[in-house]
């Protein structure tokens, strides 16, 4: 018999279905880092462009960890950029200014003597000031849009993910509640449901990721609050 008739048993396989999805969209991270990978690569590239040559800080390599940990668990965007620029203006030095120069489209001699002058504690001339500005403009820039770019990738590759396993989810469901021979699954109404449950709970997921995220944030700022 079609659940159908149900209403109840209808909107209680949505909503079960769209948090089932986002737990397993969430367990994804657990093999290889998952749907965190997603979109990071946007950022990977514009770091490894703002980061070339010998560092005056942390390596490239490490760098990379770092930003990636803030963004595997899910830090605030604007500290993730903040992060992000802190590392890249410690990274510039004298040996490769002049790469970094050419990436951002500045005088390579000027950004050479300030980022000397910077290492050294020796204060700037106005050329030298007037660089400094824009180029931390630039900066902010760039990794601002790699940072909404990342985001926006994220965002959407979970909502296919969550919506592929609402649907498996939805007909594995339906598939066990089936009252007739399973034979008969394929092409019924039940199955029919089963395909409209998983479309309808696939929005379901990110509401459920995003909430369990912000309950998680403010358990962390209490307690860092209490510390």
């Amino acid at each position: 018999m079609s659940l159908f008739i149900d209403g109840k048993i209808f909107v209680g396989m949505v909503v079960a279905t769209g948090i089932g999805a986002s737990g397993l969209v969430d367990a994804t991270k657990a093999y290889f880092g998952g749907v965190n990978r997603i979109g990071f690569a946007k950022i990977k590239r514009q770091i490894i462009q703002l980061t070339p040559g010998a560092p005056n800080g942390l390596p490239q390599i490490f760098i990379l960890e770092s930003l990636y940990a803030h963004w595997a668990n899910g830090a605030a965007l604007s500290k993730q950029i903040s992060t992000a620029k802190s590392l890249v203006m410690m990274h510039l030095s004298p040996a490769n200014a002049a790469m970094v120069a050419a990436s951002v489209n500045v005088d390579p001699a000027i950004l050479c003597s300030m980022a000397a002058k910077r290492s050294a504690g020796i204060e700037l001339d106005p050329p030298e000031s007037d660089l400094s500005t824009r180029f931390d403009l630039i900066v902010s820039a760039l990794l601002d849009a790699a940072y909404q770019k990342a985001e926006q990738e994220y965002s959407n590759g979970t909502r296919f993910y969550a919506l592929v396993f609402a649907v498996l989810l939805a007909l594995i469901e339906m598939w066990v509640l089936h009252s007739g021979a399973r034979t008969l699954y394929l092409g019924s109404d039940d199955m029919n449901l089963a395909l409209i449950v998983g479309l309808l709970a696939a929005p379901i997921a990110p509401i459920a990721k995003d909430a369990s995220k912000a309950v998680g944030a403010a358990i962390r700022s209490r307690v860092e609050k209490e510390l």
